[in-house]
């Protein structure tokens, strides 16, 4: 019998995978992938400390730049999506039968999710630049 939190990192992982099968757009699910690099990086961290000659702040840089190599790829995926979507040049809802109208919703959607996963990313890296190491 599985623990509860092996449930919910297989479903994580089982999404990830699921979706990179189906060849969806990169930024969606790469919110949910930096935050579990994150996330068992540190629990890693915590639990070998002791055993490690690595300090923390070479673990949080390294985060960091995981951190901006996402937030980069997200931003590049925000720019496509605009150049997609035409910005400006047409306002939403896109909502007609028209080809053209079929092009720009995705991309219009794209844009507003690649926003969305942007702060995300952020929210889940807020917490290195506050926590000060692990607690034995």
């Amino acid at each position: 019998m599985l623990a509860g939190g092996a449930l919910v990192w297989i479903g994580v992982v089982g999404a990830l995978i699921y979706a990179s099968r189906r060849g969806r757009e990169p930024h969606s699910e790469l919110w949910a992938f930096h935050f579990v690099v994150c996330y068992v990086v540190v629990a890693i961290y915590c639990e070998k400390m002791l055993v490690w000659s690595i300090d923390f702040d070479l673990t949080r840089i390294g985060l960091g730049i995981f951190t901006l190599l996402a937030l980069a790829m997200i931003v590049l995926s925000a720019y496509l999506a605009s150049r997609q979507w035409g910005f400006g040049s047409r306002e939403p809802p896109h909502s007609q039968t028209t080809d053209r109208d079929r092009w720009r919703f995705p991309g219009f959607a794209t844009l507003l999710l690649s926003g969305l996963n942007f702060l995300t990313v952020v929210y889940v890296a807020i917490p290195l630049a506050f926590i000060a190491g692990c607690q034995i």
